[in-house]
Formats: C-alpha cells, sequence, structure tokens
C-alpha cells in the first residue's frame, strides 16, 4: 500500500517534472526513465528503513490537545462505615383522641369543711333556777308528748352514680360522650 502510494506521487513528478527530484529521470527513453526511477525508487526505501531502525530523539512537546468526552462509569467502591446518628428531628403532630376507658374507682372521702354559722335561737322557755338547768330532767309526763318531725327526702340530692352500671341502676341514661349519668 505504502509503494502504490509512493508511485502514484513519485510518477507525476517523473512525467511532468518537478524540480530536483524528478531532474535525473527525465531524460531518455521511457524504459531508461522507468530504470531511473525504479532505481530512484529502492534508494528512498532503503533511506526509510534507516530512518525507521534508528532511534529519533523526541521533539518539544506540543500544546495539549482538547479533553475527550468521559468515560464510562466505573463500579461503585466499597461502602464505608456509618456515620455517627445525627440530630432528633422535631416531635410529629399529635395523634387523634382515643375512646374514653372505663371509669374509675371514686376517691377518698375530703376533709369536714369549716363549720356554719350558728342557727337561730329556739323559742324561750320558763326561766328557772340559776344552776339547775343541768341537774333537773323533765318529767316523765313531758317525754310522752315530744312529737318528732321528719321531712321528707325530695328536696335533698341524691349522690350521682359514677359508674355506667351504677347509672343503669339507678334508672339513668350514660352519656358516652361526656361520659357521666345523665
Amino acid at each position: 500500500m505504502k509503494r502504490a502510494a509512493f508511485i502514484v506521487i513519485v510518477m507525476p513528478l517523473f512525467f511532468f517534472g518537478s524540480g530536483v527530484q524528478a531532474a535525473p529521470c527525465q531524460q531518455g527513453t521511457a524504459a531508461e526513465r522507468l530504470g531511473c526511477l525504479s532505481k530512484r525508487m529502492g534508494d528512498l526505501e532503503a533511506k526509510l528503513k534507516t530512518l525507521k531502525q534508528t532511534p529519533q530523539k523526541p521533539g518539544p512537546a506540543g500544546p495539549a490537545g482538547p479533553i475527550g468526552p468521559a468515560g464510562p462509569a466505573g463500579t461503585p467502591g466499597k461502602v464505608g462505615a456509618a456515620a455517627p446518628a445525627g440530630k432528633v428531628g422535631p416531635v410529629g403532630p399529635p395523634g387523634k383522641v382515643g375512646p374514653a376507658g372505663p371509669a374509675g374507682p371514686p376517691g377518698p372521702v375530703g376533709e369536714a369543711g369549716p363549720a356554719g354559722p350558728p342557727g337561730p335561737a329556739g323559742p324561750k322557755g320558763e326561766k328557772g333556777e340559776p344552776g339547775s338547768a343541768a341537774i333537773t330532767q323533765p318529767p316523765s309526763s313531758q317525754l310522752g308528748d315530744v312529737v318528732l318531725q321528719v321531712e321528707p327526702q325530695s328536696n335533698v340530692a341524691s349522690p350521682q352514680p359514677l359508674t355506667r352500671p351504677e347509672c343503669e341502676k339507678a334508672g339513668s341514661q350514660w352519656n358516652e360522650n361526656a361520659n357521666v349519668c345523665e
């Protein structure tokens, strides 16, 4: 292939002439010219062979070429050790309120409150001797005359049932939303 390329370049020089290279082979018949050209070609091949065998000194470095496209991605590397845990995030929103649980047992009875104001004075009786009230007893005939009157308890409020079974026992209705007996 190299020889054919060389012939294509040198043959026109031989026939049409082009300076010093083709000058020696321009005289004579076509056969003489072809022989001359063949000899010159042999000489050039020999020079080329010696140039290939002779080590060449590197010349000065040329300018850097343009950067080529990126190559394909490599295989992923080894996974390293885990880093320390990060900060705790913010508290989330509160969840939905669940259904109410059963009522607990009643609590302990509290301390007695302060004494109330004194009541109105009772009816005045007969005056007795001073200092005799604590010693004397009323006659037995007066005991039979005393009649006790008991007020009906309709105006006294009964305690409210605190559990669902007590509420149903009392004939009332249990309110699920308010968790009370109505």
